[in-house]
């Protein structure tokens, strides 16, 4: 496994090699074998742990673990705690939505603070299946379905080349410590059910599910990069900068086939959804002049 991740680093060009990356660690198993990948490739690397205060004393107990193991091991180490819940309410958003920004908001403030470049997270081929059926089912359109990117800004997934089940293997093989989440194994959020109950059924239809759909996850990724560069062209056609202000020329939309794809690409940016634009569309007809 160690070499099948160094691979995944060369191959995917992370930039893990020439400075210290920080890790998002939970202390679940996960993050904890990607910290001993690092150490055993030779990447430097520091830790960065998110107490986000929703499993009451089991996340404190999981706050002191990183703590105990990395002080050990003399690695750079860094704790917040996060009202989650409370941020959730304000924003009126899901938890797990809630816990993701606030993670993300936290580690690039870190990056800057401690000169650092990337961040990475333990996020395994078995997240992107499960984050693949959670964008289909909200609808976020070809974007969203490209699974989980290797690098997205200055964020890496560096185990994106294996799944769950070779990670817990070489947990066991090495002996790594690590602390269950109790959270997991309930089905209160999509992602546990779809992890508990879609992708299982999914191997009884069809055994070989998990690699024939990661396959397709791939040629989705791949077609969404013709797909940008097309809407470039488009968009170059389509929009009139006005200042802040932008302009669509009408009369070279009503000219496409596809309107409404092309229309959502553009105007998705602003916070409006599918619906809106279908409802864009309908009133095409209607409106006159070019812009």
């Amino acid at each position: 496994m160690l070499l099948a991740f160094k691979n995944f680093v060369k191959n995917q060009k992370l930039p893990v090699s020439k400075s210290v990356t920080l890790l998002g660690v939970s202390g679940g198993i996960d993050s904890m074998v990607m910290a001993d990948l690092f150490e055993k490739a030779g990447y430097q690397y520091a830790v960065a742990h998110c107490n986000f205060n929703l499993r009451d004393n089991e996340s404190d107990e999981d706050e002191q673990f990183v703590i105990d193991h990395f002080s050990q091991k003399k690695i750079p180490l860094f704790t917040k705690k996060f009202n989650t819940s409370a941020f959730a309410n304000e924003n009126k958003m899901s938890i797990q939505m809630a816990a993701r920004e606030l993670r993300i908001e936290w580690f690039n403030t870190l990056l800057k603070k401690q000169n650092l470049s990337y961040f990475a997270t333990a996020h395994h081929l078995n997240d992107q299946l499960e984050t693949f059926f959670i964008n289909l089912l909200r609808g976020t359109g070809i974007a969203g379905l490209h699974g989980i990117l290797p690098v997205y800004g200055k964020g890496i997934h560096p185990l994106l080349f294996t799944w769950r089940e070779d990670i817990v293997n070489y947990a066991k093989w090495h002996k790594i410590p690590f602390r269950e989440d109790s959270s997991n194994k309930k089905t209160d959020y999509t992602r546990n059910k779809i992890r508990h109950e879609l992708l299982p059924l999914l191997k009884k239809i069809t055994p070989e599910a998990e690699k024939i759909l990661t396959e397709n996850i791939s040629r989705i990724r791949s077609a969404e990069n013709v797909f940008i560069k097309k809407m470039e062209d488009f968009k170059k056609e389509l929009i009139i900068q006005n200042g802040h202000e932008i302009q669509l020329r009408i009369d070279s939309l009503k000219k496409f086939d596809n309107k409404e794809i092309i229309l959502y690409e553009i105007v998705s940016a602003y916070q409006f959804n599918y619906s809106d634009v279908l409802d864009m569309i309908k009133s095409l007809s209607t409106i006159p002049g070019k812009q």
